[in-house]
């Protein structure tokens, strides 16, 4: 695997990880019809009541593990400014 794909993996990993953390939170409560599905309510951006702590990025290495770390070492940096929780690769 090329540096290029690693970091293109590494990238497309932590925009799914973006995603999972600024995905419309739910409820288990039913919203309206009594159906138990919240397909019809709006999304408003929110997680409920619950606020990350940290976001730790789970690499899987096709060479040498260490080195892909330290190579994501930008990208944890960037991440924690920008969300403010830190955020660390393994």
């Amino acid at each position: 695997m090329t540096r290029t794909t690693r970091l293109a993996a590494v990238v497309a990993a932590s925009s799914l990880a973006l995603t999972a953390l600024t995905a419309c939170g739910g409820s288990d409560k039913p919203t309206g019809g009594g159906s138990g599905s919240a397909a019809g309510s709006p999304c408003l951006g929110q997680a409920g009541n619950t606020t990350p702590k940290k976001l730790v990025l789970a690499l899987v290495p096709s060479g040498d593990a260490k080195k892909l770390v330290q190579s994501v070492k930008p990208l944890t940096a960037a991440l924690t400014k920008s969300l403010g929780i830190p955020v660390t690769a393994s």
